[in-house]
């Protein structure tokens, strides 16, 4: 990544101040960038529910969410991101234009955060802070002492004192300084690089631009690798292009990108990418939607560095104490000033004395001792690799008062193994000495011990194929996700036993079609998967209609068992399929917590194989031309249809659509590629996601999201219509074009079974919590598992008692 990021910087010119300005901290940039990632999601909510409940209208609602959002381009079609910033999407901004746009918003630059020449905060090191300020004091009052002292002989010790503390308080100023100045030093070089240029389409010819010179409405090039360098609206890419995000909200996996209009908030939208992220797969073109401190990157900045730094404990110790000091010193000083008055009447004398005092109580060795100290614990932590930017954070580690932890592969090892498998609403332990040739235990038929139980190889099935843990070497990836690789262990040797087969090939032979991967709010991972005629189990021979071809659509899905269970109407036992009711759904949830209250992390499995009639995957891929005529059959230029030519036969096909935002029915030209699906579906009978449409130079290109008016169909075009194998599609439950049960009308799954992995903990990390405990430092598990996993585990290593 270093290597890439690197690749994206130029040097730039030399400045008079090298030292490098205040930098965004990255933990508080992502801090920032979740809390406005929430924030528009729950103002989405809001609105949403203001909408249903009929309190505001659509165009209302609009103008709500792009107030919130500050941008409304996600939502947006071609000819609606052209119309919105006055832009081509082929030719870009006129170069007249894009003059005065950048005179309008500025340059693309981040306004930085206020930084003080050196010699300022030189001189807040040796002369601020309440400290600081008191050995000042110390030191101005030696000295007035000894120019008051009217002694024939004057005694030196007030001037040498005075000489002291202002050299002690100026070396240690300048100490510190030089200490936290040096972990500056370290982002100096980056400091003087800038993003390298980028490709950008103006008046329809590309050129070379510095991303300073950027403006809202211009269209540039994305290349992998790349570092983007605005906020951009994704209006062409390759099915590959993915984004990683990590700088901006700490997301360790790289992000699908697509460029058709989503409804998310912009945080979670696919077809935008945000400043400071990098391209790490595919190439496309985009619009640039901001820049500078418009974009996410520039308002999370703003918002990161709009709360003020606390002091840390150790700074309000010691001013603390300092205060009472000087109280007690000024307390006694005055006391002694008075009763020397009351008893000689020498003023000088007893201003001298009184000076004496103050000056004796102020613990002037406190600065240089708490600064070296720090000074040696930063030397410690820099031989381990740690910088640290402020001294006093050092004494933060030392007044922690609570540890939060993951669990995963911190407290515990991260190396799972599947210790009981739940299937025939019954619970079965696994042999974990040898989790690869797991083969021993209670899954085989009662009347014959060498044949496994079908239910039994449904839960393995999906174990293997819902499942992207892969293989090196005939091993399991030792990167691999730990719960993945403890269920394809386990799956290994039966698929071996009962298929004579590794997994690879398995997979291979079970191609994959689609995937949703596993999120946090989904809590599920799907997959869709052909089920070739030779692979089926004793108890799927009875599919009916299985003859119209030799693959099935099958359906494999893993994740949190109330999530799956939600998606469920049906379970499978002792080789038949039955209804999932309320009284089997509770009976699967005691095993869920009887596995849970063990410390084992517990998924559910479910299937489904595919009505094969609807959902055929036995077709072959059409070959498209290349380009078809431009036929417009001038008997239907009246009306709103398009004929459709579909096995050497030509039909009519209406053409209709609704404007979700008033209802009012669409105009022809404000139709989309959707609307002509939909009427072929309902004209003809050919699945949405089994056509593959041809027109003009279009062949194979016609995407549901593009307009009829983009693609110059018209009244009576000639569209081109052939079938292939049904495509399966959807990135969330309510987009995908399968069942899932959405709704009450709609089949759901089939609950297969359980897998339940062990985590051991981590070894000496009891005795680490009970040290930390010991000390007063509360520890704090964070895991997203089971509230009954985690309890036990925390029990295990003692976080609970």
């Amino acid at each position: 990544m270093a290597t890439t990021e690197a690749t994206n910087l130029v040097t730039k010119p030399d400045d008079d101040d090298i030292e490098p300005q205040e930098r965004y901290s990255s933990s508080d940039v992502i801090a920032a960038a979740e809390e406005l990632k929430f924030k528009q999601s729950e103002k989405k909510q809001v609105i949403e529910d203001r909408l249903a409940k009929g309190k505001i209208s659509k165009a209302d609602a609009k103008k709500e969410l792009k107030k919130a959002y500050h941008t409304l381009a996600q939502t947006y079609d071609k000819p609606t991101l052209e119309k919105e910033y006055e832009t081509s999407l082929e030719n870009g901004l006129t170069r007249s234009k894009a003059e005065e746009l950048l005179r309008e918003v500025g340059p693309n630059e981040l306004t930085p955060p206020k930084h003080k020449p050196w010699y300022v905060r030189l001189l807040l090191s040796i002369f601020g802070g309440f400290f600081n300020v008191l050995l000042w004091v110390g030191s101005v009052l030696c000295f007035i002492a000894y120019g008051i002292d009217q002694s024939e002989i004057k005694d030196q010790t007030n001037l040498y004192l005075g000489i002291v503390l202002a050299v002690v308080v100026t070396l240690t100023g300048i100490f510190g300084y030089y200490q936290e100045s040096k972990s500056a030093d370290l982002m100096g070089s980056l400091s003087k690089m800038k993003p390298k240029n980028v490709i950008v389409t103006r008046d329809g010819k590309d050129a070379e631009l510095e991303p300073r010179d950027l403006v809202p409405g211009d269209i540039v090039r994305l290349e992998t690798g790349m570092a983007l360098p605005a906020d951009l609206r994704i209006v062409e890419c390759t099915p590959d292009m993915e984004v990683d995000n990590s700088s901006l909200t700490g997301e360790s996996e790289p992000q699908k990108r697509d460029w058709k209009p989503s409804d998310n908030t912009p945080a979670e939208s696919p077809n935008l990418t945000f400043f400071g992220t990098l391209v790490v797969n595919g190439r496309g073109r985009a619009l640039v939607i901001a820049t500078g401190d418009e974009t996410f990157m520039g308002r999370t900045a703003q918002l990161a560095t709009s709360t003020e730094g606390e002091d840390t404990p150790i700074a309000k110790e010691i001013k603390d104490f300092v205060l009472k000091v000087s109280l007690i010193a000024f307390a006694l000083g005055i006391s002694f000033f008075i009763i020397g008055m009351v008893e000689n009447g020498d003023i000088v004398a007893n201003v001298v004395f009184l000076i004496g005092i103050i000056v004796a109580n102020v613990p002037e060795g406190l600065l240089a001792t708490v600064t070296v100290s720090l000074t040696l614990t930063a030397r410690r932590m820099f031989d381990k690799n740690v910088r640290v930017k402020n001294l006093e954070s050092v004494e933060t580690l030392g007044s922690t008062s609570v540890i939060c932890s993951d669990k995963t592969g911190t407290l515990t090892t991260n190396v799972m193994t599947c210790q009981h498998i739940y299937y025939d609403l019954k619970e079965c332990e696994c042999d974990t000495d040898n989790p690869m040739q797991a083969v021993k235990g209670d899954f085989y038929k009662k009347d014959d011990e060498r044949v496994r139980n079908p239910d039994f190889s449904k839960l393995v099935r999906c174990g293997a194929l819902c499942n992207n843990a892969s293989f090196i070497d005939g091993k399991v990836d030792p990167t691999a996700n730990a719960t993945e690789a403890a269920m394809v262990k386990f799956s290994s040797g039966h698929v071996l036993g009962l298929y004579r087969m590794d997994i690879p090939a398995y997979r291979g032979r079970h191609k994959k079609l689609h995937e949703i991967p596993f999120n946090s709010k989904n809590k599920w991972q799907v997959s869709v998967h052909e089920l070739p005629k030779d692979l089926l189990l004793e108890n799927e021979q009875k599919i009916e209609d299985f003859e119209i071809g030799e693959k099935l659509a099958l359906v494999q899905m893993k994740g949190a068992p109330e999530r799956i269970l939600d998606l469920c109407d049906r379970f499978v036992f002792e080789d038949e399929v039955h209804d999932l009711t309320e009284e089997t759904r509770k009976q699967i949830l005691d095993g869920v917590m009887s596995l849970g209250s063990r410390g084992e992390r517990v998924l559910a499995l479910a299937e489904s194989i595919l009505d094969p009639k609807r959902y055929d995957v036995n077709e072959l891929e059409p070959l498209m031309e290349s380009k078809y005529d431009d036929e417009v059959d001038e008997s239907a230029s009246s009306e709103d249809c398009v004929i459709v030519r579909y096995n050497n036969e030509r039909q009519k096909v209406a053409l209709s659509g609704t404007d979700p935002d008033s209802n009012e029915p669409l105009a022809f030209d404000d139709l989309y590629v959707s609307h002509l699906l939909a009427g072929i579906e309902k004209e003809i009978g050919v699945p949405v996601a089994a056509q593959r449409l041809g027109f003009s130079d279009r062949g194979g290109e016609v995407d549901a999201a593009n307009s009829l008016k983009e693609l110059g169909i018209q009244r009576g075009s000639l569209v081109h219509l052939l079938k292939g194998p049904y495509k399966f599609a959807g990135t969330k439950k309510e987009e995908v074009n399968w069942p899932m049960m959405r709704t009450s009308d709609e089949q759901g799954l089939v609950f297969v079974g359980l897998y339940a992995m062990i985590d051991p903990a981590r070894p000496g990390v009891p005795e680490a919590v009970n040290r930390c405990q010991s000390a007063g430092i509360k520890v704090v598990m964070v895991t997203g598992d089971h509230p009954v996993t985690a309890k036990a585990i925390a029990q295990k290593v003692g976080i609970i008692g």
